[in-house]
């Protein structure tokens, strides 16, 4: 169950620094939860240009995050006006009650039952979609974009033609979903905004951000093509539909043993989408 929370996997090939400023209104402090779901761990964001600031996402509450987040908040002399999170995954959400354990700093989101799982006693401002959060210099509208996670939110950032793209778009590799449909049609609503730049959750800065969709568009109708192939293959020569094991260590052959059920679940999602588009019969 824990794996499908979470990104799937990619190698490193970028080591990120602690605190990253990518740009005069964007500061990146990563979250301190490196791993093999995570990349070099969760972006959180710093937004705007003002003494109040926008925090996008909050890491998983790991001890070694706040000194390093609060000596920002010390050297650049800005304050955290609201938190705002991209979905309810440990890791995006999980640095709520150390962020909030001294100050009284709100917290938004998009309503989904899982809030109460990680955080029972904590009660989120709910967002909607195309909502608006401004601080001076910055602008953040909300995109509804589920896939990912049925409550997933991306933000357009408008000046700079820039998206905070949450888990939908990662900096490294592709990302884990729980429902390949509506995950494709929220990449297309990515795409309608045409962004230079992308901002994810987790790994470096994408700078052809229209490319990069196009990209994770394409994998996926690739991969919805691969893996007919293999059961169209195993058919032939079994007379028997492939298991998802199978199909997966057909097509990813070199991954770690511990994204494995993160792959399994991503073929069978391909699966479903593919029986209910009538392309497959099991």
């Amino acid at each position: 169950m824990f794996a499908r929370r979470l990104v799937a996997s990619a190698s490193m090939t970028q080591r990120l620094e602690d605190v990253r400023k990518l740009s005069d209104r964007v500061i990146c402090v990563l979250g301190q939860n490196p791993g093999s779901h995570t990349l070099q761990g969760t972006n959180t964001y710093l937004i705007g240009t003002g003494k109040k600031r926008i925090l996008l996402d909050t890491g998983e509450g790991k001890d070694e995050y706040l000194p390093i987040l609060n000596k920002v908040l010390e050297q650049e002399n800005i304050e955290i006006q609201e938190i705002i999170c991209t979905h309810w995954h440990h890791d995006h959400i999980g640095g709520i009650p150390q962020l909030t354990k001294e100050n009284s700093i709100p917290v938004s989101k998009f309503a989904d039952p899982h809030d109460a799982e990680f955080l029972p006693d904590y009660t989120f401002r709910h967002i909607k979609d195309s909502a608006v959060f401004e601080c001076e210099g910055a602008t953040m509208v909300a995109l509804f974009t589920p896939g990912h996670s049925d409550d997933h939110l991306s933000f357009w950032f408008p000046e700079e033609n820039s998206l905070f793209s949450g888990d939908c778009v990662l900096g490294e590799g592709t990302t884990a979903f729980q429902n390949l449909s509506q995950y494709m049609k929220s990449l297309e609503i990515l795409l309608e905004k045409q962004p230079t730049r992308i901002y994810p959750g987790h790994g470096p800065v994408i700078e052809d951000g229209v490319d990069r969709i196009k990209e994770y568009m394409k994998h996926r109708i690739q991969r919805e093509e691969q893996i007919l192939e293999v059961i169209s293959k195993h058919k032939q020569s079994t007379g028997d539909n492939p298991s998802v094991s199978h199909i997966v260590s057909t097509l990813y052959p070199t991954i770690p043993a511990s994204v494995v059920p993160s792959a399994e679940r991503n073929v069978q999602l391909h699966m479903d989408k593919l029986i209910a588009d009538g392309r497959l019969t099991i």
